[in-house]
């Protein structure tokens, strides 16, 4: 499995979390974090993280990315904030030098960005839509006026004038240290997110009108733009990336009734990133080059884009597992590593290819065989295929027969799949896979998925003449990797069989996974007293199992 290595600068802050959540939507990349504190919320979504030092000890924080970048292979590096952009920027060549890419813009890019007045300026010469900046705020007469600072972000530190008498109540530093503008009465703020790459090629930008704000971060947003909004936008982003902007940035609109104006501008990704995420949009799958090709910067999205995406604070407990010790994992496959509903999906395409001529439309074959297995009819759906559509007997045979011995091209893993399990190998984990089913269907999925290079041990229980949860095959795992069981943790989606079956046979932990769309979707309420809850946590995905895992790493 061919993986990209992606490192978020400061990515253990609220700033970070825009870009990890990005990262982990893509297929195939492993996501590092570095922090200057070890204690933070990104090395929860992260796959691994590193303590750095301060950016104010330039040398060490040099050397240490240095060798980050070397030692683990690191193909890409985001910065998170404004803090770290010169450093970064200063980094560029010797990183490249390494192989690494450092997504960071041009120093005269990173100026602009520093400072509204001298963006403003830029922008005006380039003949791009901004607000007259007043040198001299008691010069503008009686309008009302807007103070931003020069270097500020996220509506902070804004001041609002009404008149000469608001502004002469204010000390001298006021007046001359804020970019003063017209404030307007009534305006559409949008936000815009987009990327351009190496060679200076924007992405489809990604607009959202801001509709709440709460601490000068949008939280409610409604995706979209108007034209004059995508077209201003557009210019000013072609503009910055002939300037040398490069990696995710930010620009900040205004719309006054049809007039529109550039307001401001992030040489870095915005906070409310992951609004676009939501919308559809993730401009580090153009930066990265996965999952969207080359195009013209002003492409619409396919999907329609949703009326409103908003932001919550998502409270998460963790639990508190004993894991010290643990030196292995062993996975279960089906609906924990590869999506099972996908393979039987590709297995009756081709089915039905094989087979057209005597079977209904493929829409028709399609929709009816998986209804009957989204029924729980796993186990002879073909059976009651050929009832239910009074198809002749005679055909049942040839359609399991020509079902067994398809083989799909591919296998669609989930996307945590292999940077988990490719960090979990770097950090020395011993792996195993332990999966039910015919033997030569899960040797199949496992060839097609190219999964046996990740594992130390694969056991394929039919071959053992049994089935999860007898202890046999959870032994056979544990023998297979050398270990004794109280060092190992099971992680699979079936409650009874996977987890409970490996706590019985002595695991030390057991995760149970839940994916959308799974075959099984317990219910812990009910299984309440009935399982050692204890002992088995729940997870949305695989991403928080190298954190617990490592937390408590002896």
């Amino acid at each position: 499995m061919q993986l990209t290595t992606a490192l978020v600068v400061s990515g253990g802050g609220f700033q970070g979390l825009a870009l990890l959540r990005c990262l982990r939507a893509l297929p195939g990349v492993r996501v590092l974090a570095a922090d200057c504190h070890a204690e933070n919320v990104g090395r929860y979504l992260a796959h691994g993280f590193h303590t750095a030092p301060l950016l104010a000890d330039g040398p060490a924080f040099a050397g240490f990315l240095q060798q980050l970048c070397r030692n683990e292979a690191v193909q890409h590096v985001l910065p998170s904030t404004s803090l770290e952009l010169p450093a970064l920027s200063a980094l560029v060549e010797p990183l490249a030098a390494q192989g690494t890419c450092v997504w960071v813009c041009a120093p005269a890019v990173l100026a602009l960005a520093r400072s509204k007045r001298r963006f403003y300026a830029w922008a005006e010469a380039l003949g791009l839509p901004v607000l007259p900046v007043f040198g001299d705020p008691l010069q503008a007469g009686p309008r009302a006026l807007i103070g931003k600072p020069d270097d500020g972000y996220g509506g902070r530190g804004i001041v609002r004038s009404d008149g000469p008498i608001d502004l002469q109540a204010l000390p001298a530093e006021e007046l001359t240290s804020r970019v003063w503008q017209p404030q307007l009465q009534s305006f559409d703020e949008y936000s815009v997110d987009c990327a351009v790459d190496a060679q200076g090629r924007p992405s489809p930008l990604w607009c959202r009108r801001r509709v709440r704000e709460s601490g000068g971060f949008a939280v409610l947003c409604e995706p979209g733009a108007p034209v004059a909004v995508q077209a201003a936008a557009q210019a000013a982003v072609a503009a910055l990336a002939a300037a040398g902007a490069r990696g995710v940035l930010n620009l900040q609109l205004l719309d006054d009734g049809g007039e529109v104006w550039l307001s401001d501008f992030n040489a870095r990704s915005g906070t409310s990133l992951p609004l676009s995420l939501a919308a559809g949009g993730n401009p580090l799958a153009w930066l990265l080059g996965l999952g969207m090709g080359p195009g013209p910067a002003d492409a619409v999205p396919v999907a329609p884009l949703p009326r409103r995406t908003l932001r919550l604070l998502h409270e998460h407990a963790v639990p508190a597992l004993d894991l010290a010790g643990v030196r292995g994992v062993v996975f279960d496959l089906d609906d924990t590593l590869l999506d099972q509903k996908d393979w039987i999906l590709r297995k009756l395409r081709l089915t039905w290819q094989s087979l057209q001529a005597e079977l209904p439309p493929e829409r028709e074959f399609l929709r009816t065989l998986l209804e009957i297995i989204e029924e729980g009819e796993r186990q002879r759906p073909f059976d009651l295929f050929v009832q239910r559509l009074s198809l002749p007997q005679a055909l049942l045979g040839r359609l399991i027969d020509t079902y067994r011995q398809a083989r799909p091209a591919q296998a669609r893993l989930y996307t945590d799949v292999a940077a988990t399990l490719a960090q979990l190998r770097r950090d020395g984990y011993r792996l195993a896979l332990l999966t039910d089913n015919p033997a030569a269907s899960q040797q199949m999925k496992i060839e097609v998925a190219g999964l046996a290079a990740s594992f130390d041990a694969l056991v394929l229980s039919a071959e053992l003449g049994t089935a999860k949860p007898d202890p046999l095959t959870f032994e056979t795992a544990a023998q297979r990797l050398g270990l004794p069981p109280d060092q190992l943790v099971m992680v699979g989606d079936h409650l009874y069989r996977d987890l409970v079956g490996a706590l019985d046979s002595g695991y030390r932990h057991a995760f149970r996974v839940r994916r959308d769309g799974g075959f099984f979707n317990f219910s812990e309420e009910v299984a309440a007293g009935l399982v050692p809850a204890r002992h088995i946590s729940t997870l949305d995905g695989l991403g928080p199992l190298h954190w617990h895992l490592t937390e408590t790493k002896a």
